[in-house]
């Protein structure tokens, strides 16, 4: 995909959120404008691919950095998914918190390019958390990542 000057703009257009201070947990991704029921809340220019990292590939990093790793992308079948963009290109999403009682939640039935894109379940107002269940994943470590998670 080639971004241009007009992709951008659209892309910028469509811009509803971010990184702010969270009520429940410190930072989180807050509305800026008042968000539409039905909408994919954080489009992106270029979907980032994703790439599988075993234990075994975290284990050649930093410490601090694998935990981080382990913090962020849930493990499915022994592998994270790991954004192509790193740690340093996760933008907004790196800062989405968990809620029984999400607003968003991931479009599966619009997955793209190794990117799902997030859709709102309801109408989310300026100044609002978005949150997302992450017990909705089929991660295989969900409980052991997420501590605060109940089976």
């Amino acid at each position: 995909m080639i971004i241009n000057k007009y992709k951008l703009l659209e892309n910028l257009e469509n811009t509803y959120c971010k990184v702010g201070r969270s009520e429940t947990q410190g930072v989180g991704v807050i509305a800026i404008r008042d968000i539409p029921k039905d909408i994919n809340p954080l489009p992106v220019l270029m979907p980032e691919g994703l790439i599988h990292l075993t234990e075994e590939d975290l284990k050649t990093l930093p410490l601090e950095v694998a935990q981080r790793v382990k913090e962020i992308f849930i493990r499915n079948n022994g592998v994270y998914s790991v954004s192509s963009l790193g740690l340093n290109g996760l933008g907004v999403i790196g800062y989405m918190n968990h809620s029984k009682n999400p607003n968003t939640k991931l479009d599966i039935n619009s997955f793209i390019n190794n990117y799902i894109p997030w859709v709102t379940i309801t109408e989310i107002k300026k100044g609002e958390e978005l949150f997302w269940d992450y017990n909705t994943c089929d991660g295989d470590n969900l409980f052991n990542q997420f501590k605060f998670l109940k089976k």
